[in-house]
């Protein structure tokens, strides 16, 4: 919807208003018992404005035009009475109608009804006026009456910062329902809070902020456990501090404070303006409605809001003990000469490092010297090696990191340590025990690259996640019946990575090495689009022709002549990934966007740099949308195809197995069909352990309706 649109509808709302300038409660009655009686003006509403016809100005119009107004007039101190009018208009417009356009009966569906099909709805087109103004009056009249008033928690927030950013002396702009910051002034922002936290010094303030995440979100399995916070009801709620954007600038500073700054006012003025400049981005989500059944057409915004999001506000984290045995399974030892030649360290060299920091680091910054590290199993000549490539000086990490959507100079996630030099000799910082794991592996992965060709180190990513989440399954005794085995048979050929079986359940383990790209972190347009197609949505494609092919055929015939049968058991397919990819890995996202998955092809221009990886993106989504059509027309229940899913890092898949002693614990705790809307599967996993301890069988539910 483009700016004009909102021009037109404001004038509309003008004449309106000019036709009847004010509207007291007695009017507002009067006006209502006319258009019918107050209890149907939904009636009028519905017969002046909703239309079968594809109009191009569809439902959500409304939802936009109060969220533009209400920005727009608060930005400019007036009230929020349009946005009011426009939200009790959007109140009586349904989604869908029935073809000839009538209303869709309300009441419990029968054959009769359920025989006859539902179209979207459409608003008349802007130019019948008279049809407009006509329900603008009777919108006007309930808004008086506090019908419907407009109290969309994400847009109250956004609101609240604008008005703290613009008393700043910052200039913004609302356009098509948008607060828009210039490049510059956004830029002056994070140039202040970047002042703000030099001010405070590196120690003092990443300190703070791993304190203050560890206060607002809930802590367990040797990490914080990041996720969206969603109230019920209306989700009215301060928006959440930006611990990403905090820690990515504070570990830039200089190790200690200005000691003539006032520390904890210097300290609450940058969360302040940090908070409020989030905010200002609208990435953060109040309730779980805000995901639910994302269309096509906003499905590229909302992943790469969903991307951004994470890279603001939450940090990357593993269990720092669990890295020991990622390096080892995925590397391996194959390279270590050429690694000690090159670094003056290898794999092994780093797994012992591992333990060394692992007995030291703390959930918190702990600041150390560097002798702790010296005599504890490797000599101090290798120790020194490993820090020359594992640690940043202080002052010379994210150096390029000017503000949190430039891809550039985002390096602070490629090595877990910061080399201090003070009073003649070097001490260690280790930010957070648990952001040390990723960084760690992050060190091996740039190595092995140094030493091993592109395409030796593709084949080492990919066959090691396989490996990885074998040795995971295997470590609680289950040990697959498939590995790795192709078919090719006139229903489509694959691969199958992983399949492990019993009496009653049927799991197909795809594994993708991809890892998110700093475009998506950033919220590049199109990269958390891509990242999200060419990770779960592509594994899941290859997964259900797996499973499309079990159900209607009854097995699969490998070529190497093993027999996968059917034999009517559950089926699950789990995603599992090799670093933690965030929302974009939620399985959650998948079920909210499949019936926009299945029914679109993206396109680009012919320059663009990554049209290789659109091609192949394509020809996934073609197979996703064959398999689901397969499946339904063979009876199979759509809602399942995005339901029987279950998706993790291996490191978060580690954790999750901890509880698991059967294949139906796998998929009870893996694609429950039910989601706490949090954006995080460990999260998710947290939540129903709890819940488990309150049911009287200590297990997830293994009623599950749709297979």
């Amino acid at each position: 919807m483009n700016f004009y649109e909102f021009e037109k509808f404001e004038f509309l709302y003008n004449s309106s208003v000019r036709s009847c300038p004010e509207i007291t409660e007695e009017q507002a009655v009067k006006i209502l018992e006319e258009k019918g009686s107050q209890d149907r003006a939904d009636n009028v509403i519905f017969d002046s404005l909703v239309t079968p016809d594809v109009t191009g100005i569809p439902i959500n119009f409304l939802q936009l035009a109060s969220r533009h107004f209400y920005l727009a007039d608060i930005l400019a101190g007036r009230g929020s009475e349009r946005a009011d009018v426009f939200s009790a208009l959007a109140a009586y417009i349904p989604s869908i109608i029935q073809p000839d356009g009538r209303r869709v009966p309300s009441g419990p569906v029968t054959q009769e009804t359920e025989a006859v099909p539902h179209v979207p709805a459409y608003l008349k087109s802007l130019d019948h006026k008279d049809e407009w103004k006509k329900a603008l009056l009777i919108a006007r009249a309930c808004a008086v009456q506090d019908r419907h008033k407009f109290s969309t928690a994400r847009t109250m927030a956004v609101a609240n910062a604008s008005i703290v950013i613009k008393n700043l002396g910052y200039r913004l702009k609302v356009i098509n329902g948008q607060i828009k910051i210039p490049t510059k002034e956004a830029v002056k922002i994070v140039g202040k809070i970047e002042a703000g936290l030099g001010k405070i010094g590196a120690k003092f303030a990443l300190t703070e902020i791993v304190f203050m995440a560890r206060r607002i979100y809930k802590c367990n399995y040797d990490q914080i456990l990041f996720g969206r916070n969603h109230l019920p009801g209306f989700g009215i709620r301060p928006p959440s501090p930006p611990i990403g954007l905090l820690f990515n600038l504070a570990i830039k500073q200089v190790f200690e404070w200005d000691r003539k700054s006032d520390i904890a006012k210097v300290w609450a003025e940058t969360v302040e303006l940090a908070l409020n400049f989030c905010a200002l981005l609208d990435v953060e989500s109040y309730t779980i409605f805000e995901n639910f059944n994302i269309d096509a057409s906003s499905l590229e915004k909302k992943l790469r809001e969903m991307a951004l999001y994470d890279h603001l506000f939450f940090l990357r984290q593993w269990q720092l003990e669990f890295t020991a045995s990622m390096l080892e399974v995925v590397f391996t030892h194959e390279y270590d000469d050429d690694l000690k030649r090159k670094f003056g360290w290898h794999i092994g060299d780093l797994i012992s490092f591992c333990s060394i920091i692992s007995e030291i680091a703390t959930d918190l910054p702990k600041y150390f010297p560097i002798s702790d590290l010296y005599s504890k199993g490797i000599s101090c000549e290798v120790v020194n090696a490993i820090l020359k490539d594992a640690s940043f000086t202080i002052g010379n990490v994210n150096r390029g990191y000017t503000w949190p959507f430039k891809a550039v100079g985002h390096d602070a996630m490629f090595r877990p340590l910061l080399s201090i030099f003070n009073q003649q000799s070097w001490s260690i910082l280790s930010p957070c025990r648990s952001t040390l794991g990723p960084a760690i592996y992050e060190v091996a992965f740039s190595a092995v690259k140094q030493v091993v060709s592109p395409h030796v180190l593709f084949d080492i990513r990919g066959n090691g996640t396989e490996r990885l989440t074998r040795y995971i399954f295997s470590k609680r005794g289950f040990h697959p019946s498939i590995a790795g085995k192709t078919y090719c048979l006139n229903e489509g050929s694959g691969e199958c990575d992983l399949v492990y079986e019993d009496d009653k359940e049927i799991i197909l383990v795809e594994c993708k090495a991809k890892a998110l790209t700093r475009g998506s972190m950033v919220g590049v347009p199109s990269d958390a689009m891509l990242d999200f197609f060419g990770s779960l949505v592509a594994s899941q494609a290859q997964s259900l022709q797996h499973e499309r092919i079990l159900r209607t055929l009854g097995h699969i015939r490998f070529e190497d002549g093993t027999v996968l049968e059917y034999k009517n058991r559950r089926i699950t397919r789990l995603s599992i990934s090799l670093t933690d990819q965030g929302s974009l890995q939620d399985r959650w996202m998948l079920s909210m966007c499949y019936q926009a998955l299945v029914s679109i092809k993206l396109s680009s221009p012919p320059n663009y740099a990554k049209n290789k990886q659109v091609i192949g993106i394509n020809k996934n989504l073609i197979r996703l949308q064959k398999e689901t059509q397969a499946l339904t027309e063979f009876g199979h229940d759509i809602r399942a195809h995005s339901l029987n899913v279950g998706s993790a890092s291996v490191a978060q898949l580690d954790i999750i197995f901890n509880e698991i002693q059967s294949l139906s614990d796998v998929r009870n705790f893996m694609a429950l069909p039910a989601n706490y809307s949090t954006g995080n599967p460990l999260l998710q996993h947290y939540h129903q352990a709890e819940l488990r301890k309150y049911t009287p069988s200590n297990t997830a539910s293994s009623d599950q309706s749709l297979v």
